[in-house]
């Protein structure tokens, strides 16, 4: 088991794990808090006609799947977007094999993907600029895997075998697609 350790080499690391999942268990809470909200609007919610009496059974289920489900909507989303970030990549080049760790609601997942798996990589801009919100800059690849389980590299992390991960992903036209974007942000 020694010797696997000592035969992987780090050719990727996230920067931004910590921020992901602060915004899960955000998500989480806000899907909470909506289902109790949900659930008080059931029992509780009157009649808008100025009475005391509850509403209709089937004006307070509308309303509480409404309120209920916008926080489902939310959080649920980013549980897929959880299983697909990758945190770290590690080549096993003696397996010949790449050992992708991706998050998980409680901590964090490994799985070895061979190299014949790895389909070519496709880079995305991952902006969003609005004149109501702040502007939005996260670059990606999205690094397609035969049969399935793709995964999100984001372009804000650290690369610390760019060439290996070059060879093995087919980044350099993603790569010289990033290095003519103006205001992207350069892998490392």
């Amino acid at each position: 088991m020694e010797e696997r350790w000592n035969s992987t080499l780090p050719i990727y690391e996230a920067n931004g794990a910590p921020m992901v999942r602060l915004v899960t268990w955000f998500l989480f809470a806000v899907m909470v808090a909506s289902l109790f909200a949900a659930q008080g609007i059931y029992q509780h919610m009157i009649a808008g006609d100025g009475s005391y009496e509850l509403a209709s059974h089937r004006d307070r289920i509308v309303w509480a799947l409404i309120v209920g489900g916008v926080g489902v909507a939310m959080f649920v989303p980013m549980l897929f977007y959880l299983r697909v970030y990758a945190v770290r990549l590690l080549l096993l080049p003696d397996e010949r094999r790449l050992r992708v760790t991706t998050l998980r609601l409680f901590g964090t997942h490994d799985r070895d993907v061979p190299f014949d798996a790895l389909a070519q990589a496709g880079y995305h801009r991952g902006r969003w600029e609005s004149i109501w919100t702040p502007s939005v800059n996260a670059p990606y690849y999205w690094v397609r895997v035969r049969g399935g389980n793709s995964f999100l590299l984001d372009l804000n992390g650290e690369f610390r075998n760019r060439a290996g991960l070059d060879g093995l992903l087919g980044l350099g036209a993603a790569v010289d697609a990033v290095d003519a974007d103006e205001g992207a942000a350069e892998p490392r």
